[in-house]
């Protein structure tokens, strides 16, 4: 993932939790394609998209590697 599709999937995820405050988005979207960077961008909408639909909390970027991995289990 590039810095513009972090920057678009932190504004999809932050308008599904809608009562998530971001102090710093700059910094948030720095720290996320640290560790996103290396995975296609596709695989991490889908991923954010199935973390969305089955938790009520903000994803980390964590969250989101892990529900890639169970995506691609089935």
């Amino acid at each position: 993932m590039n810095r513009a599709e972090i920057l678009n999937l932190l504004e999809i995820v932050i308008s599904n939790y809608p009562n998530t405050k971001i102090a710093d988005p700059s910094a948030m979207a720095s720290a996320w394609e640290m560790v996103l960077g290396e995975y296609p961008a596709e695989s991490i909408y889908k991923a954010a998209r199935l973390h969305m639909s089955t938790s009520h909390f903000f994803p980390t970027p964590a969250d989101l590697i892990e529900a890639r991995a169970r995506k691609k289990r089935r």
